[in-house]
This record gives structure tokens, sequence and C-alpha cells, in this order.
């Protein structure tokens, strides 16, 4: 057993290691007595007589068993009888406190671009009318109804060119909307560059309601103009209404909003 292995003996099991060492020094006392004891005989015999000789094969085969014991002390049977068996590994321990004096660490590289979102709106402008004083006159059928004062707008992307004319300078899709309080039955419709919009078509049949309609307008080249129009054919020009259900002038709206 080397040195290692003694001393963890020795720390596991103080007790079993001392009478080890005990029973090793009492080994050692015999064997020094018979050894002293034969070689005095040895040296005081000049011949060795056949009771001498089958002393010393006993003394040598004594010799022989105390080895032998010894040996059998010191093999792994007995190092397991002194230690026994490893046990189970033992749970985890809770992790340690959170440290909240540590330095914050770099920040990681900034990830890539993402995907382009869906469109918003890309331009707008409100264009309306106040009656009164505006619109005296009828809306004849083929005319246009006027909205000669403007409202929020953002960019020159919809503009005016006239009361009742409006310019859309780049080619997209645009959401229209228009409001017109009148007195008889009638309609109203969309032009873009002098052509009636059919699927635009908005009108009341009898009352005092307002016309009302909206849709969306495709533009395919720049610069198209667009009108609220009363619609040719039709039997009776349109007279707007002033102050409806009250004193104050009753606004008419064209909101044009761009939106591809």
């Amino acid at each position: 057993m080397d040195q290692y292995h003694e001393w963890i003996a020795k720390m596991m099991n103080p007790k079993a290691y001392e009478s080890m060492e005990q029973s090793d020094e009492q080994e050692n006392c015999i064997r020094r007595r018979h050894h002293r004891r034969h070689k005095h005989r040895k040296c005081r015999f000049s011949s060795d007589t056949d009771d001498d000789r089958s002393r010393q094969k006993n003394t040598d085969s004594m010799h022989s068993r105390h080895k032998t014991k010894r040996y059998r002390k010191l093999n792994k049977s007995d190092m397991y009888s002194l230690f026994g068996p490893f046990g189970p590994f033992g749970v985890f321990g809770p992790f340690g406190p959170f440290c909240r004096s540590c330095a914050t660490g770099a920040p990681g590289p900034a990830g890539p671009t993402g995907a382009t979102g869906p469109g918003g709106v890309l331009g707008f402008a409100d264009f309306f009318a106040l009656m009164p004083p505006d619109n005296v006159d009828t809306v004849a059928p083929g005319a246009d109804v006027s909205f000669p004062q403007d409202g929020p707008a953002s960019g020159s992307t919809i503009t005016r060119t006239g009361p009742s004319t409006f310019n859309l300078s780049m080619v997209g899709t645009y959401q229209v909307f228009f409001q017109v309080s009148v007195v008889q039955a009638g309609q109203l419709v969309l032009t873009l560059n002098g052509a009636d919009l059919a699927y635009t078509v908005a009108g009341r049949a009898a009352g005092s309601s307002q016309i009302v309609g909206i849709a969306l307008v495709r533009t395919t080249v720049g610069n198209s103009v667009l009108t609220v129009r009363n619609p040719a054919g039709n039997a009776a020009a349109l007279t707007i209404t002033s102050l409806a259900g009250g004193t104050r002038p009753v606004s008419a709206h064209l909101t044009i909003t761009q939106i591809a």
C-alpha cells in the first residue's frame, strides 16, 4: 500500500489503521526473534543435523505464512472493508445569488434588416365647399360640383387645378370620399380624365338626405384629373342645400388619399 492510500486509510478509519499497524509491528517482532535465534544456532553449530534442517524448514514456512498474512491484510478487499462502496451522488445545490453589481456585457451585433412592411398613407388632401356662399347655381347634368376651399393636405401629389377639378400627379391607387347635400333626388359620379367611373355612382331617391360616395380609383398615367359630376343624361339639375337643418352654412367634402 503506497503512502497515499495509507493516508486515506488513516483518515477514513483511524482505529482500523492503528490496529493494522500494531499487527505489522507484532509480526516484525516475531520475525526478528526467530531470525536471531536461528542465526545464533547456525553460528554455534558447524554442521546442521536433520533436526536443525527440520527446524529451519519450519521457520522458513512460518516466515512465508507471515508474509502471506501480511500481504493479505493489504489487498483490495481489505481496502474495501475500510472504505466501503461509493454512495450515490448527492443532489445539486441551489444557484448562488444574482450579481447586481456586475458589469453589463457588451451589446451583441445588429440583426439583419427585416422585410418591408405594408404601405401606409402616401399622401392626402381635403377640399370642401360651404353653402352659402359656394355653389349658388344649380349643377346641371354633365356639370361638376365645386369644392373651392382647401382643407388639410400633405405633400404635392394631390392638388387642385380649379374649383371643381383636382390633379393626381402620381400613378397609383387613391381612396376618394365625397359628400354633398342636395334638394332633389339625384346622382353623383366620379370622373377620371373626363370619363365617368360607372362603379362610383351614388344617389338618393327622395327626401333631404345627403349623397355620399366612397371608392378606390387607380390611375395609369401621371397628372390625372378627378371631378365629382352630375351624370350626363339625368333629367334634373341639382340644387346644393344651403343652411340645411339650422342657421349655419352646410359643408360638402371631397377627400382624396393615396394608399399605393
